[in-house]
């Protein structure tokens, strides 16, 4: 779920997510895109190269940011710093144009040096087409200064013959401040 399709959801008054066209429902639509505390994309990056080409087992430095409010995402350093306290949602996307998809390249999310619990990440697959793309999401209560990381754990050795280009993403965003 995309974080418009969330703020939308967020902000719904009936069942079926959607919002009516009453002006009470804009206001509040409009109010949740301007107002800081609610729902909000704050960074958004990427890699300048294949994901293949980065060490296993380090951090990957997602060295392009395309939007980075507040500066919380360090394009150097490849880490996503807290701002504000409450609970953030991450996306990560592989997503590669090859025939081949290696079911083993792979991401660990890190939430101050620990990894977050795979049971609490969810992973879509998509294989239609041409690009095959893998997206994980995951929700994490952070508190202000708490860091959060990428960290590609797929083994080289388990690469095939033949190189693979893997394109991948990582953004994030606040989905609910609270005031501990």
């Amino acid at each position: 779920m995309s974080l418009a399709k969330y703020v939308q959801e967020y902000n719904s008054t009936d069942e079926d997510g959607e919002c009516s066209k009453s002006s009470g429902d804009l206001a509040m639509l409009e109010d949740s895109i301007y107002n800081p505390t609610s729902p909000r994309l704050m960074f958004s990056a990427h890699l300048s190269a294949s994901l293949t080409t980065l060490t296993p087992f380090k951090i990957v430095i997602y060295d392009v940011a395309e939007s980075n409010d507040d500066d919380v995402y360090n394009p150097c350093t490849g880490r996503f710093k807290a701002n504000l306290n409450g609970l953030h949602v991450f996306f990560v996307t592989i997503s590669t144009a090859s025939k081949v998809f290696e079911e083993d390249e792979s991401v660990c999310l890190i939430h101050n040096f620990h990894p977050i619990d795979t049971s609490k990440v969810t992973i879509l697959t998509a294989r239609k087409g041409v690009c095959k793309t893998k997206t994980f999401r995951t929700e994490v209560s952070m508190r202000k200064g708490d860091e959060l990381w990428i960290m590609r754990i797929s083994d080289d050795k388990k690469q095939p013959s033949k190189q693979v280009l893997y394109y991948t993403s990582f953004s994030g965003g606040l989905l609910k401040e609270s005031k501990e």
